[in-house]
């Protein structure tokens, strides 16, 4: 009986699948739940093993359990369609199954921001013409990086590109190419993780603010016809455009268009001696506002003058300065025969003086500072002539010397001598001459002798701000010639007198008076010679005379004086020398020789003169006495 009884058929089963609502993004985690349904009445325990593939693969295999559920969590990895599929191959209880669906696996949407709230806050950021600055970031998801780069477009036009993986906001300078509506895009433009997205703001470009100018191109006009040209400015690349109206007193006399650069003339008649007030207004165009000039007030034409200033091209510090000044018409004003006020020369701001208008000759200016000066003579015009100015006259203001011999405060020189110069200025520093030869630039101060065509520079023991130390070169020829010193851009002149001799004798305090700069020698028949100084100093500038013993009748007494300017004597009986007003015999006079231009006279100082104290010294040489210096005989 059992052999005859029919066996039982397998259940049927259904496989449904269970999956989040859209959207399903990439690289998020998705739980995919494969459920398992009796058809029929029958009741499911367990089922198994059933498999489930994703994309083809198999991704989990096994049994329902009592949920009748297999769950699997994955994280998809590439967007786009994903194809599910569940199968169960069947037992002796339940019939095979099989299910399958596709889901979409959705790319990221970028986060985009434009720097503006909305359009109307990005239209308050500028006008045309002027430069507008626009920001805004793209930023990816986190562990998620863009392969592409991110854009910003301004009218359609690509302004800027950039990574945005490192969260760098973007900051565009624009300056508008016309006023109007304009399209600003922030753009990321989708890879494989990131969809395309467009951020659009539409805002509208307000017109940019204008100036309009009117200026007079004759001043006065002339010959009837006045010339008016009008300016219309605006910050952008486009310059404006339209037409202009030209009112005088309120009511309009004349149109005229704006050329390429924004300008226009108008010509109008200009009846004389008639004051007008003109405005000329801008309407404004597509990318700039309307604007009108301020008044301008054009006066009667008024005649032209010319102003002349002459004068010297070199003068000297001290010294005034003679200078012609006039002020002319160019054509004569109709009933009015000349300027009429008053002409200024002037240096500068400064106003060195004040003539009436005309013609002035020799007008003397008060000295100027050293240095070069450049004058102007300037008329403010009156009512029927115009203003004028002349051409600079430029003049050279050279310094003063003062030159003396160095060893007196005679300004006596002679070939071979030792002089100074003194003034203001020189140098910067005091420099002396390292060594001989003597150079003829020291500390940047350089000075000549300037004799007829003959030009020479002098050698140059010292330099300081105000003093100069020379040599005076044997070949420098007698006679006037001019002393030029120059340093430091500058220059300074003096007139100089050259002798044949020019005897002055140092002294012991340097100003060629008191106590000679001397040595003494004593001579006493088998006694060694006894040489000293004929003067002592405590302090600076303060020497005194140190009495000089003449000693008995066989004894002899010499003073070694120190001088300039007496080496080109006729000979020694040319050159004489008074010790006290006695005559004192000269056993040598001529050239000391260690130092250039360094002269030395020796002379017996008379016995007559024992006990009288403090006497003058003075060398005669050609007749040409030296300065008195004094030494003392007890």
């Amino acid at each position: 009986m059992a052999a005859a009884m029919a066996q039982a058929a397998p259940t049927p089963v259904r496989l449904d699948f269970v999956v989040a609502a859209p959207p399903l993004e990439i690289n998020a985690p998705l739980a995919v739940k494969v459920r398992a349904t009796i058809i029929g009445t029958a009741t499911l325990v367990n089922l198994g093993p059933v498999q489930l593939r994703v994309g083809g693969l198999l991704a989990a295999s096994g049994a329902t359990g009592a949920a009748l559920e297999l769950t699997y969590t994955f994280t998809p990895t590439v967007a786009g369609p994903l194809l599910l599929e569940a199968s169960f191959a069947g037992d002796a209880n339940y019939t095979a199954a099989s299910a399958s669906t596709t889901i979409q696996i959705s790319k990221y949407d970028p986060e985009i921001t434009i720097g503006c709230s909305t359009p109307a806050d990005c239209n308050a950021k500028g006008t045309y013409g002027s430069s507008w600055v626009v920001s805004g970031y793209v930023q990816a998801r986190s562990g998620t990086p863009f392969t592409q780069l991110a854009q910003f477009t301004i009218g359609g036009k690509l302004v800027h590109a950039w990574d945005a993986n490192a969260r760098v906001d973007y900051r565009v300078v624009y300056i508008p190419e016309r006023a109007g509506p304009l399209e600003l895009a922030a753009i990321y433009p989708g890879d494989a993780n990131y969809n395309t997205r467009k951020l659009v703001w539409n805002v509208t470009i307000p017109k940019g603010l204008t100036q309009t100018i009117l200026q007079e191109t004759n001043q006065g006009g002339s010959a009837g016809i006045l010339f008016l040209t009008a300016t219309v400015n605006g910050g952008g690349a486009i310059k404006p455009t339209g037409r202009l109206t030209l009112t005088e007193a309120g009511s309009t006399i004349a149109n005229a268009v704006l050329d390429v650069s924004g300008k226009t003339t108008f010509t109008i008649p200009n009846p004389a001696g008639v004051v007008r007030f003109f405005t000329v207004s801008y309407p404004g165009d597509a990318n700039y506002d309307p604007s009108a000039s301020p008044t301008l007030t054009v006066e009667p034409a008024k005649a032209e003058t010319t102003c002349t200033l002459t004068g010297p091209a070199v003068g000297r510090e001290g010294d005034v300065i003679p200078v012609n000044a006039a002020v002319a018409p160019k054509t004569p004003a109709t009933g009015v025969a000349a300027p009429s006020g008053f002409m200024e020369i002037r240096s500068g701001a400064a106003v060195l003086t004040t003539l009436p208008a005309g013609n002035a000759s020799n007008v003397q200016l008060n000295a100027r500072p050293r240095g070069n000066e450049s004058l102007v003579l300037a008329y403010a015009g009156d009512s029927n002539y115009s203003a004028c100015a002349s051409a600079p006259l430029a003049i050279r203001i050279d310094g003063t010397l003062a030159p003396f011999s160095a060893a007196s405060a005679l300004a006596k020189l002679a070939p071979g001598s030792i002089g100074s110069v003194y003034g203001t200025g020189f140098a910067q520093a005091i420099t002396q001459a390292p060594a001989l030869p003597l150079p003829t630039n020291l500390g940047g101060v350089t000075l000549e002798l300037q004799a007829g065509t003959q030009t020479i520079p002098l050698p140059l023991f010292f330099t300081s701000p105000s003093q100069v130390n020379f040599h005076m070169p044997l070949t420098a020829p007698v006679g006037t010639g001019e002393l030029v010193l120059r340093s430091v851009g500058s220059l300074w002149r003096s007139t100089v007198d050259v002798q044949q001799v020019a005897p002055a004798l140092f002294s012991a305090n340097g100003d060629g008076q008191g106590p000679a700069a001397a040595l003494y020698l004593k001579r006493t028949a088998g006694v060694p010679d006894q040489t000293g100084l004929t003067f002592t100093c405590p302090a600076p500038a303060a020497c005194t005379n140190t009495p000089l013993e003449l000693g008995g009748e066989g004894d002899t007494l010499v003073v070694l004086l120190f001088g300039t300017g007496l080496r080109n004597a006729g000979g020694n009986r040319a050159v004489s020398a008074l010790i006290g007003n006695a005559p004192a015999q000269v056993l040598y006079a001529g050239p000391q020789s260690e130092t250039p231009g360094l002269d030395q006279v020796n002379a017996v100082v008379p016995r007559s003169l024992v006990g009288r104290g403090v006497v003058n010294v003075t060398v005669t040489v050609d007749g040409v006495a030296s300065n008195p210096v004094q030494i003392a005989v007890r």
